[in-house]
């Protein structure tokens, strides 16, 4: 099984939440990880920082 695959399943299930070393997702594998993700219907949201979160492809944040 795809590990991309099994994430997928698991957030189907659950909130899931990708930890990377990098500060912004567009310098990292997570952006990638995301859009795949994405594709397949899943809500995406990037943490910038506490205050700040980066929504791919223009998906409104609806929690403020």
């Amino acid at each position: 099984m795809s590990a991309l695959r099994r994430l997928g399943e698991l957030a189907s299930e659950k909130s899931v939440v990708i930890l990377c070393a990098e500060r912004l997702p567009w310098r990292c594998h997570r952006m990638f990880i995301g859009r795949e993700l994405e594709r397949d219907g899943f809500k995406v949201a990037h943490v910038i920082d506490e205050k700040r979160l980066w929504m791919p492809r223009g998906q409104v944040d609806r929690n403020g």
